[in-house]
């Protein structure tokens, strides 16, 4: 009787772990047969997005890739990715450009640069600058015809560059530090064919509302006949409005070309210092000053101020000075330029 209790137990406890261990079995292989009975590539991309959330980049790939094979645009840019990087899958340049051209031909406007990008580089497809420019274009006009339909500003058609038609978009809209980006950009060429007097017409609206940086930059073309006649006179009146005390504080940024300008005003007690040092001719002064004008370290920034004082110590004999002092020679005229705090921007146009 006790035997027999004993083999009833051991029979219990085996017959109990038995079905235990068959649902184990059917866990591990539940995704994949999951996967292959799905056929709706929005369920399928959901759930690639929650592998991806839970950082499982092997799941997520496969739910994306049967998303993408059942013809869902975002996922076939994401595979594209993830064959691009390695994400949940070994690289491989071919399938990546595959599924990017793919996306891309249902109108995923993100693969349109990869795309080119693939065909002016040869990454995963034979080099061909004939269809990266055809999918440049495309993604300048998508991206344009995007931003004139979110802000209701015509963008121009001969801006080649996606930040650049954000910029023109907030200046249209009456921003003045957006104009200032307007300006630069067709002062310079870059993004926009050049055109100085389109710079100066930008510069011109923003200084009337008020915009330092425009005024002052307004004031070195008149200065230098940059975009515009000549005319000290203008220079004078905007380099004025440029060194207006603003919120009650003097000007740090900015300097009159009148003969009654202070040039210490607005430096730490530091730099002031070195300046006075180096007015004395103390050269080792002269090359510090110049490298504290050329960083913005404790006095405005001002690449003239320090090409300027290079020299000089270059002049009373410093190796250093007459080492750098080769690089400013030329200088372009845009080294009045001074840098803004674009993390206080509030025109950018998010997309």
């Amino acid at each position: 009787m006790r035997f027999s209790g004993t083999l009833s137990i051991l029979l219990c406890i085996i017959l109990t772990h038995i079905p235990v261990q068959a649902a184990n079995i059917h866990d591990i292989e539940e995704p994949g047969n999951e996967i292959d009975r799905v056929d709706n590539p929005g369920t399928a991309f959901s759930r690639g997005q929650d592998c991806r959330n839970r950082n499982q980049p092997e799941q997520a790939f496969q739910w994306f890739l049967k998303a993408a094979e059942l013809g869902h645009p975002e996922s076939q840019l994401i595979i594209g990715e993830c064959y691009t990087w390695g994400h949940g899958t070994p690289k491989n340049h071919d399938k990546a450009f595959y599924w990017l051209l793919k996306s891309a031909e249902q109108k995923q406007m993100p693969a349109y640069k990869l795309v080119a990008g693939c065909y002016r580089y040869g990454v995963g497809t034979p080099i061909n600058i004939q269809k990266a420019d055809y999918w440049q274009r495309k993604s300048l006009q998508d991206k344009k015809e995007k931003i004139e339909r979110q802000t209701g500003v015509q963008i121009l058609d001969t801006i080649s560059d996606e930040p650049l038609m954000n910029h023109y978009a907030a200046a249209v809209k009456g921003n003045p530090i957006d104009m200032d980006d307007v300006a630069w950009a067709f002062f310079e060429g870059k993004g926009v064919p050049q055109d100085k007097a389109q710079a100066i017409a930008w510069w011109t609206k923003a200084a009337k509302l008020g915009d330092a940086q425009s005024q002052y930059n307004l004031g070195k073309c008149y200065e230098y006949g940059e975009g515009a006649p000549r005319n000290k006179k203008e220079a004078q009146r905007w380099y004025a409005e440029a060194d207006k005390p603003r919120n009650g504080q003097p000007s740090s940024y900015f300097r009159q070309i009148t003969g009654n300008n202070n040039p210490t005003r607005g430096m730490t007690p530091e730099i002031k210092a070195i300046y006075d040092k180096a007015k004395a001719g103390d050269v080792e002064a002269e090359l510090k000053l110049a490298f504290c004008y050329y960083d913005g370290d404790g006095v405005a920034r001002n690449h003239d101020e320090a090409r300027q004082w290079f020299a000089l110590a270059a002049e009373h004999g410093n190796e250093t000075a007459r080492r750098l002092l080769p690089k400013f020679q030329p200088m372009r005229r845009t080294y009045w330029r001074v840098g803004r705090n674009t993390a206080s921007r509030t025109s950018k146009i998010n997309l």
